[in-house]
């Protein structure tokens, strides 16, 4: 089996992790107002209530969508020429995505912010690439990507991410307005959000060192449980403390969610094909990352509340432990 060097520093691959999650997560607060509000100017000043949304939601969904893209192909390339040249080549793609939105912001174009979102999108996703230099160890096994689709495993680990990013992306995108309704104000509902972001940075180093204490699986099971507890928090709100303590566990389960599961796959299938195979697991962006703000918006529209699609999210969370549980993980060599 290909022998991989252990020598890349975990600050860079926490760092890049951030760099993904903050391409979803940190423009929202900024780009909501930005194109909804006609004084800042986006969008011509007659442009409708309606037409703006759409503009939010494209702008919003081209990231996971081009991400979604991007995984396997990267993955695939890094599997032929080596993680780190793809790594540093897509890290370089990222800084450019971002240097085009923010001329997107300044000169409020449009077209800018829309390729901006393109790039981005599409060179994160070397999250691909970076689970598997983090998964990078000698394990008994080593499968291709058409013996792992062959395979239950493969497709119980595909249902968790559907279930992970259904919760994630669905809360995330709702989550400030969610917080509005239970009274909080709009400038305490952003810092809620925030705090979530900056406790799964936290929360992937302390997640990632028990990983290596407890192994992969038992950390992986206790994460997931950990995002289960969260998502049963969103349906009792009026306890006290039940929403900064849902802050505290969700931003540290979710974000934990890109160290633990890249173990397990790596554990299950080996790590000589795991980036191309965890590529296409990531497929699971598609019904998770699309599906999720949309049924939750849809929810709250056809019933005034979030209850109904949070207690889906909590079953869907439920579920993804039991199938968690239920993969075969091979021994380290």
């Amino acid at each position: 089996m290909e022998k991989h060097e252990h020598k890349n520093p975990l600050w860079v691959l926490v760092m890049t992790v951030t760099l993904a999650v903050a391409g979803f997560s940190l423009p929202s607060p900024v780009l909501a107002p930005l194109l909804l509000d006609p004084a800042h100017g986006m969008l011509t000043p007659d442009a409708s209530d309606w037409s703006r949304k759409v503009w939010l939601g494209v702008i919003m969904g081209l990231y996971p969508l081009f991400q979604l893209v991007g995984s396997p192909w990267l993955g695939r390339l890094s599997d032929r020429y080596g993680r780190k040249p793809l790594l540093l080549l897509s890290l370089a793609g990222v800084l450019a995505g971002y240097a085009l939105m923010a001329l997107g912001i300044a000169w409020r174009s449009l077209p800018l912010l829309l390729l901006s979102r393109i790039v981005e999108g599409l060179c994160n996703g070397n999250i691909a690439i970076v689970q598997a230099m983090a998964a990078d160890l000698a394990f008994a096994t080593d499968n291709d990507v058409a013996t792992a689709l062959r395979g239950r495993d493969f497709w119980l680990l595909a249902w968790v991410l559907v279930a992970f990013y259904l919760y994630r992306l669905g809360v995330n995108a709702h989550l400030v307005a969610f917080l509005s309704d239970l009274g909080y104000a709009h400038g305490e509902a952003a810092l809620g959000f925030s705090v979530t972001i900056a406790v799964g940075i936290l929360g992937k180093l302390l997640v990632g060192s028990l990983a290596d204490r407890i192994g992969a699986r038992r950390a992986a099971l206790g994460n997931f449980l950990a995002i289960t507890f969260a998502s049963a928090l969103l349906l009792v709100p009026e306890l006290p403390l039940a929403i900064p303590l849902f802050l505290l566990v969700h931003g540290v389960a979710t974000a934990a969610e890109d160290v633990v599961v890249p173990l397990v796959v790596g554990q299950r299938f080996g790590t000589r094909y795991l980036a191309n195979i965890y590529g296409w697991l990531m497929l699971a962006l598609v019904p998770g990352g699309i599906l999720g703000p949309i049924v939750a918006g849809a929810a709250f529209d056809g019933t005034g509340s979030y209850a109904a699609v949070f207690a889906a999210f909590f079953l869907c969370n439920a579920s993804a432990v039991l199938a968690l549980a239920s993969v075969r993980v091979a021994h380290p060599a």
